[in-house]
């Protein structure tokens, strides 16, 4: 959907607060698990989404490429 020029500026604005109150609200919770455990970003992105999606382990009664329209499929229609 097509932002007209005139509703820039507002989308940008409300935007940016959207940002700013995710920051002041998460921020601290990620600060405090990145001193806390310096390896867990790269456990909780890689190991637990990308590896697990991708490992034939996960006992998935379809091949990777099968969830991929049906993520789109959802996404498009929610």
């Amino acid at each position: 959907m097509a932002i007209s020029q005139a509703r820039f500026k507002e989308v940008v604005c409300y935007s940016s607060i959207a940002l700013l109150a995710l920051a002041i609200t998460a921020g601290p919770w990620v600060i405090t698990v990145a001193l806390q455990a310096p390896d867990y970003w790269n456990y909780f992105f890689w190991v637990e989404h990308v590896q697990r999606f991708i490992a034939k382990e996960s006992a998935r009664s379809q091949p990777t490429w099968f969830y991929i329209p049906i993520v789109i499929l959802v996404y498009c229609l929610g």
